[in-house]
């Protein structure tokens, strides 16, 4: 009971009283997701995973969605500072490996060309993607993936969860070895990830990408991308699913909108996400602002800028602006048929959105009806619109929220778990 001579802040208390409902619908959900997939209670399963684990949503939340399924979770991934900390504060087990001869590949490397070799292909750009480069990346990846199979053996998993091409080497051989079951989880369609990549990158991602005909089990992030590895690699009868990238669900209420309009883009700034352009348009629109979210800075005048994020806090983060922006420019298959984080993080958030004419990214805005498509002629235009009809705009955040309740992770974590009990029950 609360002592009455004290002063009570209502917002306080009401932030206690929310945290205390969203602990027992957590809770609950656990109960339900162990008795609706039972089949999975006590599987080991591994994640093989080359990215930066820390700030790959979509892993932290396949893992943890296993764990709570009553899986054994293990995550396999390169070595990293923050990696071990954030595996005793989350409960989830990490093993963390080092080559010794990645590491004198490394320094060797840097004394070169002074820079160095990162595992994860999505870092690369076009003009990274030179022969050497190439060779070195390709190596770099072949090494982890042997040290994953050398720790891998002694785990003994049920299943082993490949995220992207760059793992499945290490995940096909201990299908064979151990007899385990493999899902493929392509994040990306690889090989069309550049624009213009080396051929020798490219003939690798399609070599190594042809083992996932050997998986018991294949998901994506889309309808596009399954459609492109069923063309190009006859899947067949393997089960198929999509799990799209959306945040677990965060109940936002509608904030007012007020001027200045706060524009924000969340995530990488590199060239063909078309930040830059986008901002240089912008920039000089009244009653308007333009925040960026990330790792990098853009050094522009009335650009404002936020550091990066923890994964569990950006919707919170989002929610203080009123319109997300996506403005990718068609630089590769890969960019053209994007579906990112951001956009559902955005819808989460309550915030209208706004694209570039990308056709995964406009097919949901124009289903949800909380935002709408732009081209580099009319951007101007169509944010003064916003501007100018307060009313289109709070429409469009109402619906963000509304559509956020069915493109969340509840619902995209029943398909995954769903993929793992058929492929075990085979």
């Amino acid at each position: 009971m609360c002592n009455q001579g004290l002063p009570i802040n209502n917002l306080w208390y009401d932030e206690i009283r929310q945290n205390s409902i969203k602990k027992i619908l957590q809770d609950a959900r656990m109960v339900e997701k162990m008795i609706q997939f039972s089949k999975l209670k006590g599987k080991k399963i591994l994640f093989l995973v080359i990215s930066d684990f820390l700030h790959d949503a979509r892993v932290l939340k396949e893992a943890q969605s296993a764990q709570e399924a009553g899986m054994k979770v293990t995550v396999l991934v390169p070595r990293a500072p923050q990696i071990m900390p954030y595996a005793k504060k989350n409960g989830i087990k990490v093993a963390c490996v080092e080559s010794s001869i990645r590491k004198s590949l490394l320094y060797f490397w840097r004394k070169i060309k002074n820079k160095s070799i990162k595992p994860a292909a999505a870092n690369l750009t076009d003009a990274q993607m030179r022969f050497w480069p190439c060779v070195g990346t390709i190596l770099s990846i072949w090494l982890i993936n042997r040290q994953f199979v050398k720790i891998a053996r002694k785990l003994k998993p049920d299943i082993v969860h490949a995220n992207d091409p760059v793992t499945l080497p290490a995940a096909y051989k201990l299908k064979r070895q151990l007899g385990c079951k493999l899902i493929y989880d392509s994040h990306e369609f690889y090989s069309e990830i550049l624009a213009n990549p080396h051929p020798l990158w490219r003939n690798a991602v399609i070599w190594v990408e042809k083992k996932s005909f050997f998986a018991d089990g294949v998901m994506s992030v889309n309808d596009w991308i399954l459609r492109q590895l069923n063309r190009r690699y006859h899947l067949g009868r393997i089960p198929q699913v999509v799990v799209m990238n959306a945040p677990r669900y965060e109940r936002r209420k509608h904030h007012q909108q007020k001027l200045p309009i706060k524009l924000v883009y969340l995530g990488s700034m590199a060239k063909h996400r078309g930040v830059e352009d986008f901002a240089k348009i912008v920039k000089s629109l009244p009653k308007s602002e333009l925040w960026t979210i990330g790792k990098e800075n853009l050094i522009l005048n009335q650009v404002h800028s936020l550091s990066a994020v923890a994964p569990a806090d950006i919707v919170k983060t989002l929610s203080c602006f009123d319109v997300g922006v996506i403005p990718f420019k068609h630089s590769s298959l890969n960019n053209d048929h994007a579906l990112p984080n951001k956009l559902f993080e955005y819808m989460m958030a309550g915030l209208a959105i706004i694209s570039s004419d990308l056709p995964e990214i406009a097919k949901i805005i124009k289903g949800s009806k909380n935002g709408f498509i732009f081209h580099s002629n009319d951007i101007k235009k169509k944010i003064n619109r916003l501007i100018k009809n307060p009313k289109i705009l709070e429409q469009y955040k109402k619906n963000s929220l509304k559509a956020a309740k069915e493109y969340c992770w509840e619902n995209e974590e029943k398909k995954q778990l769903a993929l793992y009990q058929k492929i075990l029950e085979q």
